[in-house]
Order: structure tokens, then C-alpha cells, then sequence
């Protein structure tokens, strides 16, 4: 049923969780404010800022008219099974889960799960409960002694190719600087920091600072 050929290496896990957290804490710490509000119209925040970043997901199907951008629906399962320690990334065939994995976290394993494109459902599936838990159990049979914490189903803001780029656009009387920097899909924490980077990088540009660098600093 499973491919007798791997790999197997050593690589980082981020818990997004409590690495949200921080980025936030780091973010005001240096003088970062935030501001909640719908924005339905770029129109709302031009006349208040020089220049803006669109970081804005899924939205900007409304915001900025984007339709290449859609949803890719993921489900999956947490459970605690302490006596997990390596995580498992595989490609089941037909009528199992769509695509798989199991991911221990400091608390909690990670069981999934799907990647079902156009798919706008954020609530559970049982059918896909229950391929995306047969399938992890004959990957790894030990792991039907785990206690299931719950579920959870989201969207990954997908498109065919991340946008990452500068323009000058017309917003009303005003011509208005704009740094794209969406569309990353199921692959946010895996390249949003060189994003963020090479979008620091275009800010700087385009407001003039020539000579400027952005250095990374975790």
C-alpha cells in the first residue's frame, strides 16, 4: 500500500501558535501600532499612509480584484501521543486521505490531512475524518492508542504563483505606492520570512531609501 523508499532528514518545526505571538510582540516592541477595521476600498487607509502593503489573503479576491487567488481547504486532527518523536510526510494512493502527515508539536501530534482546491468549507468532514485517521494508523499503527483532542479545518490562501511585487496605483486623486506580499498557500512559515525580507526591500525602494539594506534578525 506504502512505497518501501524514503527520506529522512533533520529540519525545523515551528509552532505557528505562539510564533504569531511573538512576531506581534516583536512587532510593537519596535514601535509597530495596529489598527483593526474592515477595508473594503484602499480608498480607507490612502490619505492616511505613504505607502501600502497588501498582505491581505484570501481578501484580495475583494480588495484588490485578484481572482487568481482562491482556497485550498485542509483539515486535520490533533491528537496527544507523547511517544511520537519523528514526523512523517507521505503520498497515499486513491481513496485515502488526500495529503498526509503526521507532525509532533510540543503538546500535541498533528494528523492530516487535505488539500482540496476551490473548496470554501471550514467545517469538519467526517468522511475525510475519517480517511485522514485510517490512513495515519496504517502509517503508523501505534497511533490508534492516541487520544484525540479535535479537529480543524481551514483555508490556505493559494495561487499559481506568489505575489511579490511593487506597482504605483491610482487610489482616488492620489497615486499610491502598493508592496503585493500574498498567495503563499500551505507554504506561509516556510518562505514568509524571505517574503517579508524581499517586501522590506521594495518599501525601501520605492519610498527612496537608496543605500538602505534590511538585515534578517531572528
Amino acid at each position: 500500500m506504502f512505497s518501501r523508499a524514503g527520506y529522512f532528514y533533520t529540519s525545523v518545526q515551528v509552532e505557528v501558535t505562539p510564533y504569531l505571538h511573538w512576531l506581534m510582540r516583536r512587532f510593537k516592541e519596535n514601535g509597530g501600532k495596529v489598527r483593526k477595521a474592515k477595508i473594503t476600498n484602499l480608498n480607507q487607509v490612502a490619505q492616511d499612509c505613504d505607502l501600502i502593503v497588501t498582505c491581505c489573503s484570501l481578501g484580495a479576491r475583494e480588495l484588490l480584484q485578484d481572482k487568481e487567488i482562491g482556497p485550498t481547504r485542509g483539515q486535520v486532527i490533533r491528537v496527544i501521543a507523547p511517544w511520537v518523536k519523528h514526523f512523517y510526510f507521505y503520498k497515499p494512493k486513491s481513496g485515502m486521505a488526500d495529503y498526509s502527515y503526521i507532525l509532533p508539536g510540543t503538546s500535541e501530534i498533528v494528523v492530516g490531512g487535505t488539500a482540496q482546491k476551490g473548496d470554501w468549507r471550514t467545517t469538519i468532514d467526517d468522511q475525510d475524518s475519517t480517511k485522514i485517521w485510517e490512513t495515519a494508523c496504517q502509517v503508523m499503527p501505534v497511533l490508534s492508542k492516541a487520544k484525540k483532542v479535535r479537529e480543524w479545518a481551514g483555508l490556505r490562501p493559494s495561487r499559481d504563483n506568489v505575489r511579490l511585487e511593487k506597482e504605483i496605483i491610482q487610489v482616488g486623486d492620489k497615486k499610491m505606492k502598493v508592496v503585493h506580499n500574498y498567495g503563499f498557500g500551505g507554504s506561509g512559515i516556510t518562505i514568509h520570512w524571505g517574503c517579508a525580507l524581499e517586501t522590506a526591500k521594495m518599501v525601501l525602494e520605492l519610498l527612496g531609501c537608496q543605500g538602505s539594506s534590511v538585515n534578517s534578525r531572528l
